[in-house]
């Protein structure tokens, strides 16, 4: 639907006409990601420490964007008709309706086969969304991916042509929306392991 792609190391598409709320939620939550890198000069990735802490990042996102957002609450499941007690990762509420959203989070190799492991993190998602939804309460359910990218310290040389083929094949992936950023200082920082953890990728997907 739309494409803001500042470069080859930041972007975002979205793809759903229900998603258009959405184009400032991701504009703040790539601005959010590189001010911590730059604040914190490299090394500590704000995206590198799992699930929980993206989904803060992306509500905060929210809040920023002029939408309210809480995560972590108590709210009832569905699977296959019985009701279970249980918890969502993150509802957005914003003048187009609530957005309730299942996240998953991964480590990925960055190259070739990035996309298609991608792709089956964000269908996980987006299968626990389904079992969030609550058509009284919610307008949509998301799965979210978040796909950590990493690089093997024998291939830094080989940095930027993987972060350029990852990008290339996760802007096929089939998704409500999809967005990217690998913050400069992440690029030049290798973890205690000897490698590199430059950026993150988030895609969307609409179960409702």
């Amino acid at each position: 639907m739309s494409l803001k792609m500042i470069d080859s190391f930041r972007g975002f598409e979205i793809r759903s006409k229900d998603l258009s709320h959405w184009a400032v939620i991701l504009e703040e939550w790539l601005l959010i990601i590189e001010r911590f890198s730059r604040i914190r000069k490299g090394g500590d990735s704000p995206y590198g420490y799992g699930e929980r802490p993206n989904v803060g990042l992306l509500a905060g996102a929210a809040w920023r964007s002029g939408c309210i957002a809480l995560n972590e609450f108590a709210h009832q499941k569905n699977s296959e008709g019985a009701l279970s007690k249980g918890r969502a990762d993150l509802v957005i509420e914003s003048p187009t309706g609530s957005d309730v959203i299942e996240a998953k989070f991964e480590w990925v190799e960055l190259g070739t086969n990035f996309a298609s492991k991608t792709g089956q993190l964000l269908n996980r998602a987006g299968k626990d969304a389904k079992r969030s939804f609550d058509s009284a309460i919610h307008t949509r359910a998301l799965g979210v991916a978040f796909s950590a990218g990493f690089i093997l310290g024998n291939q830094a040389e080989n940095m930027r042509q993987r972060i350029i083929e990852s990008v290339e094949g996760y802007l096929k992936i089939d998704s409500a929306f999809i967005a990217y950023c690998f913050p400069e200082p992440e690029r030049r920082v290798r973890t205690p392991e000897g490698n590199f953890t430059p950026g993150i990728f988030m895609a969307g997907i609409e179960v409702r």
